[in-house]
């Protein structure tokens, strides 16, 4: 494992600011064109884009979170359990 990131879904602590330059970015430029975007934003976004190429190289060291589990815990299976019958197809008379 070469950065290990987590629980499935979640976004290491490293690339929060990449990851909102990026949403940022697209949003603007799917809502309202280029005039939402500036240059600087732009500059995030390429940062952004350059910081998360790096950590799927393993370039950029990922530090587990304290809590890093990486294998997720199961909880325990519900335990059902079925009522004897009191009542058998012989002691149904006269119903």
């Amino acid at each position: 494992m070469r950065n290990p990131v987590g629980l499935s879904g979640t976004i290491p602590e490293e690339l929060w600011d990449a990851a909102r330059d990026i949403a940022a970015y697209r949003f603007l430029s799917e809502s309202g064109g280029d005039e939402l975007i500036s240059k600087a934003r732009e500059i995030r976004y390429q940062a952004g884009e350059k910081k998360l190429r790096e950590a799927a190289e393993g370039t950029l060291k990922i530090v587990p979170p304290e809590n890093f589990a990486p294998v997720q815990a199961q909880s325990p299976s519900p335990k059902i359990k079925v009522p004897k019958r009191r009542y058998q197809p012989g002691n149904f008379d006269g119903v």
